[in-house]
């Protein structure tokens, strides 16, 4: 995980000549700045090395949902705006919040997480590091962002997936998508209220198995 060193800067000051290249190397602060001023293929690098230190469990659960935080930044700003890019940033940001939701030493337990970790329930501001970060580990946001990120209903999915062989290349690319974006659910489905939204992502938990 590599950069330019010659390319980068850092709140306008460019890295002293020397400065380490490895981002595995770097503290929260230096890759959150780094990442807010660039939106290039490096975040990608920003974006491993945050979400490999959000996974450690012998870690605060404060510092782990901030590095968390900083993955899904990173991710955001990754360059690339086809209907393959947007797919793998929307799985990567959902596989990582459902991660986070699923996990009880980076979050509370699934009955306070429904509603959200807030001020009071981390043991911070409610931020992390990230202003409003704190809903990204609200479940029900996470399934509502899922739901708009999918333009098939599994029922729909499902049928055309019996005879997927016959379809055009595009509508195959399209169930392939909507078999990551939704890779998540079965996790997700637990920390959800009764409801729509999860009847919904049963629904597609149950008809993505059957996705090409």
């Amino acid at each position: 995980m590599s950069i330019d060193p010659e390319a980068e800067e850092l709140n306008g000051a460019a890295e002293p000549e020397g400065a380490p290249t490895d981002l595995s190397t770097w503290d929260f602060e230096r890759l959150r700045a780094f990442t807010e001023a660039r939106h290039g293929r490096e975040l990608e690098g920003v974006r491993l090395v945050a979400q490999a230190r959000a996974r450690r469990r012998d870690q605060p659960r404060r510092d782990r949902l901030r590095w968390a935080a900083l993955a899904l930044l990173a991710n955001d700003r990754l360059p690339g705006d086809t209907v393959w890019d947007r797919a793998r940033k929307a799985h990567h940001d959902f596989t990582l919040r459902t991660w986070i939701i699923d996990d009880p030493g980076a979050t509370a337990t699934a009955a306070t997480t429904a509603e959200g970790v807030g001020p009071g329930t981390d043991g911070t501001d409610g931020t992390d590091g990230t202003e409003g970060a704190h809903e990204l580990w609200n479940p029900e946001l996470l399934a509502e962002d899922t739901l708009a990120a999918l333009t098939l209903d599994p029922e729909e999915a499902r049928t055309l997936a019996a005879r997927w062989r016959e379809l055009p290349v595009e509508r195959i690319g399209e169930l392939r998508r909507h078999k990551n974006l939704t890779a998540h659910t079965a996790a997700l489905v637990a920390h959800l209220r009764p409801g729509p939204a999860r009847d919904r992502l049963a629904a597609w938990s149950e008809a993505r198995s059957h996705l090409p």
